[in-house]
């Protein structure tokens, strides 16, 4: 069975980060750009409140998705899910 670690992000996580998004849309430099300044408050979601949260789900030590939030307003909300994300070759197979 394939072991998950779980992680707040660190400034120097964002570059895989960007590598992962980009992998289906926009490039590095443009994700980069955009999740260092959404984790920064620079962008906001509409209603979006300044507590923002970035995890990251690590299998052996390497970055195999993650997931970033943030509380809210919007829709009578506590919070919303900006991104949800995982590399397609850490999905886990059927098997585990």
């Amino acid at each position: 069975m394939t072991r998950y670690a779980f992680r707040e992000i660190s400034k120097r996580d964002i570059v895989e980060l960007a590598k992962i998004r980009a992998s289906t849309s926009g490039s590095q430099d443009q994700w980069s750009d955009r999740i260092k300044q959404y984790l920064e408050g620079a962008v906001n979601p509409q209603s979006a409140l300044r507590e923002r949260v970035i995890y990251v789900a690590k299998q052996d030590e390497i970055i195999a998705g993650f997931v970033a939030g943030h509380l809210s307003t919007r829709f009578d909300c506590d919070g919303e899910l900006q991104w949800i994300d995982i590399k397609p070759e850490s999905a886990p197979g059927e098997n585990e």
